[in-house]
């Protein structure tokens, strides 16, 4: 089922067409993020000022003043809520998270060559984790092949993401907004874990894209 068109405010302003300005902005942004990334093991590489001021001013206006947006509860695999403190947006139509999700599938060519498989984009997911989230030692969801999170707005008190490289091998994303990870989980998943918990009045935005066989 196709989603609902909506009219959607932002900057005091009806809208009801996507921007395509943001939209080539974004792409850019990623594909020369993902370009740049440090690699520190085959499954692993960090991202560093990922988006430009423009499309982050539009991310942090859409959390801050849409107040059309929906949190919807985190889910398991099955979809079953899972009511922990972490809020969720899929979809939105014609808004940044619209935007971002454009943006994010274009990234995939460059996604399939350092993998060397022909995985499809999934989507994004734009998470809101707030007071006392956490998670304990895990990995992702066993049909993603690659994953990218990349920490958008929040204090630094927040925690960040620690992986399990290799046996005693260690390494700490800390939550600096517009750095993040990629994962490239094809031969290996990397066990990762929050660094803490999220503290008091404060919430932790990071947004989230998936691609799979």
């Amino acid at each position: 089922m196709m989603p609902v068109i909506q009219n959607i405010k932002y900057s005091g302003i009806n809208i009801f067409m996507i921007d395509q300005d943001i939209i080539q902005t974004a792409s850019n942004n990623l594909k020369q993020a993902f370009e740049n990334r440090t690699e520190h093991t085959k499954d692993f590489s960090t991202v560093h000022n990922v988006f430009s001021q423009n499309v982050l001013n539009k991310v942090h206006n859409y959390i801050l003043n849409d107040s059309d947006k929906v949190w919807t509860l985190e889910t398991t695999s099955s979809g079953e809520e899972m009511h922990i403190p972490r809020n969720k947006i899929i979809w939105h139509s014609d808004t940044v998270i619209e935007e971002l999700h454009m943006a994010m599938e274009s990234i995939t060519p460059q996604v399939q060559k350092v993998l060397d498989n022909p995985v499809n984009f999934v989507g994004i997911i734009l998470w809101q984790d707030y007071e006392n989230y956490k998670i304990d030692w895990h990995t992702d969801n066993p049909i993603l092949m690659a994953t990218i999170q990349i920490y958008l707005a929040g204090s630094k008190k927040n925690p960040g993401t620690e992986f399990e490289l290799n046996e005693g091998e260690y390494h700490n994303c800390e939550f600096i907004p517009n750095t993040g990870y990629f994962l490239n989980q094809t031969e290996r998943r990397l066990r990762h874990h929050t660094t803490g918990s999220v503290p008091p009045n404060v919430s932790r935005y990071s947004l989230f894209g998936m691609w799979q066989n």
